[in-house]
């Protein structure tokens, strides 16, 4: 079988500042004149994406990296180092903004997002009444987006991305979204998709949704992707998490102790 993505020894550079910013009780105090250098966002990375499967990408880092690895898979940017050959369309979901759709219809919105995503015009006129559907807002197409909260907004981007014909799908925190009711659907549709040979790239630090959805996992290592099993990715996740909240904790406790040093309670 064919991949739908090969990379091979791909690489992408970014332009990173000089100066560092530091701060004292959130204060920024800016050092210098604004400079850049470029870096290695990842390097030599080497991977094949089959179809019908969903890989999950760690990122230490933070998740730059893997916003980038999933853009490049999803041909929004292009790598400076290497090649990466792709089959069929491809597309990648983010979490759309209010402002974007500014003083549209609810149904305005729904017909915008399917067209951003790929969809022709004719496809938008035969699909959309099942992507408003799949959104749970068919009933009042005539209302304004600024009625809809956040959530209901990335249903309606989660309907109109996995309404479209990509057989290639980067969910960037997007593969369950919305109500409570909503997200019980997402991963039954996604399902639907791979089933269909769709291959989603799970950009996703929840390793619940992970040991859900995901047939592998590839961890980006010293800029380069290192394939891992769904078991050790799970146990991953939760250890970075389990470290985290000690990290935030432990800034806490300094920062209340810095307070409390520059408390001046005596008097001469």
């Amino acid at each position: 079988m064919k991949p739908l993505v090969n990379l091979e020894d791909a690489g992408v550079q970014a332009l990173r500042s000089k100066n560092r910013r530091r701060s004292r009780k959130k204060i920024p105090m800016v050092m210098g004149k604004g400079e850049f250098r470029d870096y290695w966002v990842f390097r030599g990375a080497t991977a094949k994406i089959q179809p019908g499967e969903c890989v999950a990408l760690l990122d230490p880092s933070g998740g730059d990296r893997a916003t980038s690895l999933t853009r490049l898979m999803a041909g929004l940017i292009t790598p400076d180092e290497g090649s990466v050959r792709r089959r069929g369309e491809a597309l990648m979901l983010t979490r759309p903004t209010k402002r974007k759709l500014k003083s549209l219809s609810i149904g305005q919105a729904g017909r915008m997002l399917a067209g951003i995503y790929g969809m022709t015009d004719a496809q938008v006129d035969a699909r959309i009444d099942d992507v408003m559907e799949l959104a749970g807002l068919a009933e009042k197409p005539w209302l304004p987006v600024e009625e809809l909260d956040g959530s209901q907004l990335r249903q309606l981007s989660f309907a109109a991305g996995t309404s479209t014909d990509a057989r290639l799908l980067g969910l960037q925190n997007m593969a369950m979204v919305g109500s409570v009711e909503f997200k019980a659907q997402c991963v039954p549709r996604l399902r639907e998709l791979m089933a269909d040979g769709v291959a989603l790239i799970l950009d996703d630090s929840d390793p619940l949704l992970v040991s859900t959805l995901a047939s592998r996992a590839l961890l980006i290592r010293r800029r380069k992707l290192v394939p891992m099993t769904t078991v050790e990715a799970v146990e991953l996740l939760r250890k970075w998490a389990q470290e985290n909240r000690f990290a935030r904790k432990e800034k806490k406790r300094l920062l209340q102790e810095e307070d409390d040093d520059d408390d001046d309670t005596t008097f001469m």
